[in-house]
C-alpha cells in the first residue's frame, strides 16, 4: 500500500494549505465546502484520505508529545542527550535558524516556548514548520519517543531495557484498570454456521483495547488480512475508523491490540472485515464475518 500513496506534491497548493490547516486547527464553512469539493470530484478519493490521514496522525502525535512539556530542565535534557544525538538536533537546529529571515532587535527567550496550534490562516509551509518545530521542542525537552523501548533502573542505578510484555500480560493489565469507562463486548458471527468466538474490550478514556478470538477461520497473510473497523457514534456509520489489519493463525486463541488510526470519541460498534494484503482505506464490507455492538 506505501507504494500507491499519493504525496502531497502532486496535490494543488490551496489544497495541501486545507490538509494542513484541517489537521492543525480546523476548517471554516467555505474552506470546508472547498475540501469536500475537490475529495468527492478526484479521481482517487481513497489516496486522498490516507494523505489527510498522514497529516492527522503527525498533528495528534505531536499533539501527545506537547502534553510532556511541563517543568522540564532543558539544559540537562541537551546535556543528557547521546553524543550523537544531541549534535544531529544542534546541526538541525542551526541549519532551521540559518535560513529564516534575519531580524532584528529581537532577544531569544531562555526557555523554549512551544505554541499548541498554529494560527488558522497559515500557509501549509509555516503550519509544518510549526509541525516540525513543535516535534523538535519536544524531542530537546522530554526525550519523548514514541518509538522508543522503556527503561528501568536497577538496584544499582544502571538503566536496563524492560522485558516487553507478553500481549496476554498486556491485556490482564488492561482489565485490572478501573471499570468505569471499559467496553466489553462478545463477537457475534454473520455467519450461522461460524463458530468464531471471542470479545473485544476498550477504553475511549485510554484510546486503547484488545481484541480476542477463538474459531476465527486463519488467514494467508499473502492473499487477505483481516481488518477492524470502529464506529464513532458521532461520525456515524459511513465513515468508520481504521483499527488496524491482524492476522489469525490455525488452532489457537488470538489476541490482538487495537490500533486505532484517529481518536474515538464515544464507540458505537466494532466490526471486523476480510481485505487485501495490508488493508484498505474504505471497505466495501463484502466480507465481515463478526460483529460487536456497544449496548
Amino acid at each position: 500500500m506505501i507504494d500507491s500513496v499519493m504525496t502531497s506534491e502532486e496535490f494543488p497548493q490551496w489544497f495541501v494549505d486545507l490538509l494542513v490547516l484541517r489537521a492543525t486547527d480546523k476548517l471554516d464553512a467555505d474552506q470546508q465546502r472547498q475540501f469536500d469539493q475537490f475529495v468527492d470530484e478526484h479521481p482517487d478519493r481513497d489516496r486522498i484520505e490516507l494523505e489527510a490521514e498522514k497529516y492527522e496522525l503527525t498533528a495528534a502525535a505531536i499533539e501527545m508529545g506537547l502534553e510532556n512539556v511541563v517543568n522540564v530542565d532543558s539544559e540537562s535534557a541537551m546535556n543528557s542527550m547521546p553524543e550523537a544525538l544531541r549534535k544531529k538536533v544542534l546541526e538541525g537546529a542551526k541549519r532551521h535558524f540559518e535560513a529564516m529571515p534575519a531580524t532584528s532587535e529581537v532577544a531569544a527567550p531562555k526557555t523554549p516556548t512551544v505554541s499548541r496550534a498554529p494560527e488558522a490562516g497559515l500557509t501549509s509551509r509555516e503550519a509544518l514548520a510549526w509541525l516540525a518545530a513543535a516535534a523538535a521542542v519536544v524531542l530537546l525537552l522530554t526525550g519523548w519517543n514514541p518509538f522508543a523501548a522503556p527503561t528501568a533502573v536497577v538496584d544499582n542505578g544502571s538503566a536496563i531495557e524492560n522485558r516487553t510484555p507478553t500481549v496476554e500480560e498486556q491485556l490482564a493489565d488492561f482489565l485490572s484498570g478501573e471499570e468505569a469507562d471499559l467496553v466489553r463486548v462478545d463477537w457475534t458471527p454473520t455467519d450461522k454456521d461460524s463458530d468464531a468466538s471471542g470479545e473485544v474490550v476498550w477504553r475511549d478514556s485510554a484510546q486503547q483495547g484488545f481484541m480476542v478470538f477463538d474459531g476465527l477461520r486463519p488467514n494467508d497473510p499473502a492473499q487477505s488480512q483481516y481488518q477492524l473497523w470502529i464506529f464513532d457514534s458521532q461520525t456515524g456509520d459511513k465513515h468508520p475508523i481504521d483499527g488496524g489489519v491482524f492476522d489469525v493463525a490455525a488452532g489457537q486463541k488470538t489476541i490482538v491490540p487495537i490500533d486505532a488510526r484517529i481518536p474515538v470519541a464515544d464507540v458505537s460498534m466494532f466490526a471486523i472485515t476480510e481485505e487485501k494484503p495490508g488493508g484498505v482505506v474504505v471497505s466495501d464490507r463484502e466480507r465481515l464475518p463478526l460483529l460487536a455492538k456497544v449496548n
